[in-house]
């Protein structure tokens, strides 16, 4: 959100933001760019006089209170009829684990232990209907122009219904060879996008993708089944992505960053089940995204669940970039594309996307990163992901990553400074996300760099101060420092 703010500060100023056809984002950017997309008052901020520091300290007022203690206490107290853990037959080890994570997180004022609420609470200062609203809902009367919005999200490799059920994930490809690798990871996400304009909406998965199915395993209830003597219920079922999404569910799975804890072949391949498993899933399960899948699921809910983006690719511009080449008829150039990374310059996410070389002075390409490919060895370049597990590689550059050298200084805010990089480059295809080879196009990197010590944090009135003493330098100063850049790259 800080610096976000600042770039599209930055774009309102040097007159591009009015230009923008495609706009695409993971995790907090598509907090962001959904604000930007539905609510005038949000868009009218960020392009009118308000100094950015006003602006962020009236976005936290209202996240402040939806997340102050006070205020979760008091919902705690009136849900308390209705909470699962106080019905289950778990043990008591069991209940005390859901307990002790749900009192940790609400004295904290974080209630991520339901994601989507906290993605809700997150949006709704700015568009009170965010939980109930679909793409159907008018974008603003501000916006002049049309606007293509591909949000990035990943559909794990498992997840838990609400009921005693495992739900896992069975990719069928085109190629078989990819089918059996899919699946013997077991800890690997399939990139998917949700791509809205304001008349249309649907999805955007790899077209070697021919099916996804899902197994749904039922929890071992009679004795017989669960000393193995009678095999437990097992129902193989063909399942699609979500019709009519809630632009709150999309968003909030992009967003799941800690979905890997409620994706159960992830988590038992972080650490050993405890004693009491079944309580600890039933605290953590909502760490991903519940979602509305097809195939006729009348006895699972949720049918399956989604998960942040950076499970797949941390940027969206693999999706956009492909969803933009689709519009324009696969075109030889695709256009000029303006990235935002927060990260170190040395671990920005957009680094995936190119096609490394072996040394800084080396500029051939990596032939082991093999592009479109499903490659389970997380040290192969552009095949690991945010949590350090497989995933299909998101190299679709043919350029090498640009060296220290070739980055400039734009920024400087607490002793950190922030670099841009701008260059035309050119894709290899990329059977995952639907990149063919050989189109071009013109590609501005913002490398934030967040300053030491600064970190996601709860704001709270506690820590009200910092909107207004920290995160409001860091976005001004990304606004002053890039608009002439951005004024001089879509000249």
């Amino acid at each position: 959100m800080t610096g976000g703010m600042g770039l599209l500060r930055a774009m309102s100023d040097a007159g591009a933001l009015k230009r923008v056809t495609y706009v695409g984002g993971n995790s907090g950017g598509n907090w962001l760019l959904t604000q930007l997309l539905w609510s005038q008052e949000f868009y009218s901020g960020i392009t009118g006089n308000k100094t950015l520091t006003q602006l962020m300290t009236e976005w936290n007022n209202n996240y402040e209170y939806k997340t102050s203690f006070t205020h979760q206490a008091l919902t705690w107290i009136t849900t308390l009829p209705d909470r699962k853990w106080m019905k289950t037959k778990c043990p008591l080890r069991g209940n005390l684990w859901d307990v002790a994570l749900k009192a940790i997180t609400g004295l904290g004022k974080l209630p991520v232990m339901e994601w989507q609420k906290y993605t809700d609470i997150v949006l709704d200062g700015y568009i009170p209907d965010i939980a109930s609203a679909t793409y159907a809902k008018p974008r603003h009367d501000l916006l002049s122009q049309e606007i293509t919005y591909v949000q990035q999200v990943s559909v794990p490799p498992s997840a838990w219904s609400d009921a005693d059920a495992q739900l896992t994930l069975n990719v069928q490809f085109n190629d078989s060879r990819y089918t059996a690798e899919f699946a013997a990871s077991g800890t690997m996400a399939l990139p998917a996008a949700h791509y809205s304009t304001s008349a249309e909406h649907g999805w955007l998965v790899s077209d070697t993708v021919n099916a996804l199915n899902v197994r749904v395993s039922a929890e071992a209830q009679s004795l017989a089944e669960k000393l193995g003597k009678r095999p437990t219920p097992v129902a193989d079922r063909v399942m699609t992505l979500p019709e009519n999404p809630t632009i709150s569910s999309v968003t909030a799975s992009s967003s799941a960053a800690i979905g890997a804890l409620a994706t159960p072949s992830v988590l038992e391949s972080l650490l050993p089940a405890p004693r009491g498993f079944k309580c600890f899933r039933e605290a953590v399960r909502d760490f991903a995204v519940g979602a509305d899948f097809g195939g006729g699921f009348a006895d699972v809910s949720p049918t399956f669940r989604l998960v942040d983006g950076g499970f797949t690719d941390n940027t969206a511009l693999a999706f956009t970039i492909s969803k933009v080449l689709a519009d324009c008829g696969d075109c030889a150039f695709a256009g000029k594309f303006i990235h935002f990374d927060v990260d170190k310059l040395s671990q920005t996410r957009v680094q995936a996307l190119f096609t490394n070389p072996v040394s800084d002075t080396d500029s051939s390409p990596n032939d082991s990163s093999q592009p479109g490919k499903l490659v389970l060895d997380a040290d192969v370049p552009g095949g690991k992901n945010s949590a350090g597990f497989g995933r299909p590689v998101t190299t679709i550059f043919a350029n090498r990553f640009p060296p220290m050298h070739e980055w400039t200084p734009y920024a400087d805010i607490f002793g950190t400074t922030s670099y841009y990089w701008k260059g035309r480059v050119r894709t290899v295809e990329n059977q995952m996300y639907n990149i063919k080879a050989g189109r071009q196009l013109d590609l501005l990197v913002f490398a934030l760099q967040l300053p030491a010590g600064d970190s996601i944090i709860t704001p709270g009135h506690i820590l009200n101060t910092k909107w207004w003493r920290r995160y409001g330098p860091i976005a001004d100063s990304q606004a002053v420092g890039a608009k002439p850049i951005i004024e001089a790259f879509v000249a």
